[in-house]
């Protein structure tokens, strides 16, 4: 697993100043040094079968249209997702990568993915990170089987520090991990647009509750 710390422009740490809540959770996924680092990681592997999560619908519209790949949301009929994954799962290059979101925390297994990417850390969520790394870590451990997790977050936010508690419950189960600072935040596109528009979705989204937190009250 590799942990990289993304650096942001000044104009994305003007707009996260002025925001909160969920329009901050959205520019953390838009940072321009997260796509840069994206669009690097896919390069690194280019043969690779590569599974993006990204928690809210925006950007992760936003990103399907900038790699230009398939994704799976909630609202993804039960044909699509079927179809979709189908692509995914086969031989063709051009469907090397998908992008998921929430939905595939518990609703989803792919024993093909070789590479998975965590474009932002919402909360302090154990479960989430468990759900989403730790079992898919497992699916691919057959010998000469490796899977290769890279985990984003920004540096000077909220992000980082909830990536701090993760960075806890990670090395208490065992987990071993790799660090790396991203300096390149050349612009990608208008994202301030983006996060501008926030979709329906979005906007009632919340964090889902840590239930170990929960129980400890």
């Amino acid at each position: 697993m590799r942990v990289v710390t993304c650096a942001v422009s000044d104009e994305w740490r003007k707009l996260y100043d002025e925001s909160n809540g969920v329009r901050r959770n959205v520019l953390n996924v838009l940072n321009p040094g997260k796509i840069n680092k994206v669009r690097d990681i896919i390069g690194l592997h280019p043969s690779k079968k590569i599974v993006v999560f990204i928690d809210y619908v925006t950007p992760l519209e936003y990103l399907k249209s900038e790699l230009k790949c398939i994704a799976i949301v909630g609202t993804t009929s039960d044909r699509e997702r079927a179809s979709m994954l189908m692509l995914f799962e086969s031989t063709n290059a051009r469907h090397n990568v998908i992008i998921l979101s929430k939905v595939a925390d518990t609703g989803i297994d792919i024993p093909t993915a070789e590479v998975i990417i965590e474009m932002s850390v919402i909360d302090r969520s154990q479960r989430q990170m468990t759900q989403r790394v730790g079992r898919k870590v497992r699916i691919n451990n057959s010998p000469g089987k490796v899977t290769y997790v890279y985990t984003l977050v920004n540096e000077g936010t909220q992000e980082y520090a909830y990536w701090e508690v993760r960075k806890q419950f990670l090395e208490s189960e065992d987990y071993t991990f790799a660090s790396e600072e991203y300096s390149n935040v050349t612009e990608c596109g208008d994202f301030s647009s983006v996060v501008s528009d926030i979709k329906k979705e979005d906007d009632t989204a919340a964090p889902a509750p840590d239930k170990k937190k929960q129980k400890t009250r």
